[in-house]
């Protein structure tokens, strides 16, 4: 298996120990140059620690994003309802958001070449 191949097979282990399920949402951003990329930042509840950390999921080389409608209001509260992945070529993903209580919710389908996991000191 080539590095690439191993380095992205890596990846999906690190995703699939993290339970994406109501995990609060600290800010999403998109970039469109050099390349087109989605970053999430979240945070982690932590039992042993009775607090959170901190990561960034980053989706690099996006060959095609799609959403529709995304409303935020004054009470809106972003959080990760559900995150499915898969890897063919390329990694297929599907990001679900809630954004509060009584809020519509938000769908982001993507394609991309790398999906990087970074955990960040506040």
């Amino acid at each position: 298996m080539g590095t690439k191949m191993t380095e992205k097979t890596g990846i999906l282990k690190r995703l699939d120990q993290i339970d994406f399920h109501d995990i609060p949402v600290e800010q999403i951003s998109f970039q469109t140059e050099p390349s087109t990329e989605l970053r999430v930042d979240f945070a982690l509840y932590v039992e042993e620690k009775e607090d959170y950390d901190h990561w960034t999921l980053q989706f690099g080389e996006v060959q095609e994003l799609k959403s529709e409608g995304l409303h935020l209001n004054v009470q809106s509260d972003f959080e990760i309802y559900r995150f499915d992945y898969v890897l063919h070529s390329l990694f297929e993903c599907k990001l679900l958001f809630l954004l509060g209580l009584g809020q519509s919710s938000y769908e982001v389908n993507l394609t991309c070449k790398n999906i990087e996991l970074h955990r960040r000191i506040k």
